[in-house]
């Protein structure tokens, strides 16, 4: 009986180094993604910022994650207080972190339309700073599909559909 008691108290030592490593992993992860997020609202909206506080919460005896920008000092609900284009910005720079986190990913990322919110030009510009400074940082390639002329990078290619002219006589099918 003395085995199997010092046995559990092992158990329950081990169970709570791991409980510190987690939290500890937890709050590394809230503050590189956060850095990394407001890094890229930074870059893109430099006169009027915004903060990304990303906090790691336990409700119900389960692990949940509050996100939240905060801006003039106050914290904003993301999906409640803020433009779309703000949102893109976190919502991309958030995705390369996490790909980020897994060392065995493949240093390439495809995206469709990731800033379609994001209209200024200015905006769209800084964006394209933005794209070089994390593609730098983080050691990737980012294939990004978009219509906005002012979002670039290091290779543009610009594929567009020719539209098909017909003359008001012609046959459009072709030789008869």
């Amino acid at each position: 009986m003395q085995g199997l008691e010092q046995r559990l108290e092992y158990v329950r030592r081990a169970r709570a180094v791991v409980q510190v490593v987690a939290q500890q992993m937890q709050k590394n992860l809230e503050q590189r993604m956060s850095a990394l997020v407001t890094m890229a609202l930074a870059a893109v909206f430099p006169d009027d910022p915004y903060e990304f506080k990303l906090e790691i919460v336990e409700r119900r005896k389960k692990t949940e994650c509050d996100v939240w920008f905060v801006r003039r000092g106050k914290a904003v609900d993301p999906m409640a207080g803020s433009g779309g284009g703000v949102k893109d910005v976190a919502s991309f720079a958030a995705r390369l972190a996490f790909w980020a986190l897994d060392k065995k990913s493949r240093p390439v990322v495809i995206m469709d339309e990731p800033f379609k919110f994001l209209h200024s030009p200015e905006y769209q510009r800084n964006c394209s700073e933005m794209l070089s400074t994390l593609a730098e940082r983080l050691g990737m390639q980012m294939i990004i599909v978009t219509d906005q002329r002012d979002i670039d990078g290091d290779l543009v290619i610009d594929i567009s559909k020719k539209e098909e002219r017909h003359e008001n006589n012609s046959n459009p099918s072709g030789p008869e």
